[in-house]
């Protein structure tokens, strides 16, 4: 009889043991399909049904996308690092960033130190690449790829930031900016530029923001270029709870 008892105890472990391994390498080849798939579509911009299989991708993995309650403050926790080399044309130096984590809504102090190798004028393109953390099974995680939102936020291209509305070059520059010769608008002259912490507003996330981009960790690469060349590379690490 203990026998008996002894043979079925192993056998329904063999069987949940089967059951999690193959949920896991389901999940595993799930991951390195969608990467592929990732790689090869980046999820259309702009295009509903490309971001509604983003979502449903996060849905697979279980991950909570609702809201976040707006009566609640958030943070958001930067770290930066230079991705391009001593040939590029723009360096930041420096870089000053108080309080950090950032609450949400709030207020920064930001300032910097930096140098321009050349004159620049438009157009400059901006490159923006974002991924975000997914977290797996026993440690395991993956850097998913943010598509390009309607709202400009995401893995977008902005083809000439001189130009790009959202960014409203030359309408509120701050005086600090002014003071140093940074008019917020192109050209971009050659030299030093030292900026003091200059306080600015955190605002309420817009309400047209995905939830999937309210919280997590997440990657954020820029990159600047002059036709073919580029001008500066910077990556951004983000954790954020919104």
């Amino acid at each position: 009889m203990k026998a008996s008892w002894t043979v079925r105890t192993v056998i329904m472990l063999v069987y949940i043991r089967t059951l999690v391994v193959s949920r896991v390498t389901q999940r595993q080849m799930f991951t390195s399909k969608l990467n592929k798939q990732m790689l090869m579509e980046s999820y259309a911009p702009n295009d509903p049904t490309s971001l509604a299989r983003y979502k449903r991708d996060f849905d697979f993995f279980g991950f909570d996308v609702s809201p976040t309650s707006p009566k609640n403050k958030g943070y958001a926790k930067l770290g930066w690092k230079h991705c391009g080399n001593r040939n590029d044309v723009i360096i930041l130096n420096d870089i000053q960033l108080s309080p950090n984590p950032i609450q949400v809504p709030g207020k920064i102090l930001i300032g910097f130190n930096m140098d321009v190798k050349e004159n620049q004028t438009a157009p400059i393109k901006l490159k923006v690449d974002m991924k975000k953390k997914i977290p797996m099974l026993f440690g395991i995680h993956t850097w998913m790829p943010v598509p390009c939102y309607p709202n400009g936020i995401g893995s977008c291209i902005i083809a000439d930031i001189c130009n790009y509305k959202r960014i409203n070059f030359g309408r509120s520059c701050p005086k600090e900016l002014i003071e140093q010769n940074i008019t917020c608008k192109c050209p971009l002259l050659q030299g030093n530029y030292t900026v003091p912490p200059i306080e600015q507003d955190v605002p309420t996330p817009p309400t047209d923001i995905d939830p999937i981009l309210m919280e997590g960790e997440f990657r954020v690469k820029f990159s600047l270029y002059k036709e073919h060349k580029r001008l500066t590379c910077y990556e951004t690490t983000a954790v954020i709870k919104l």
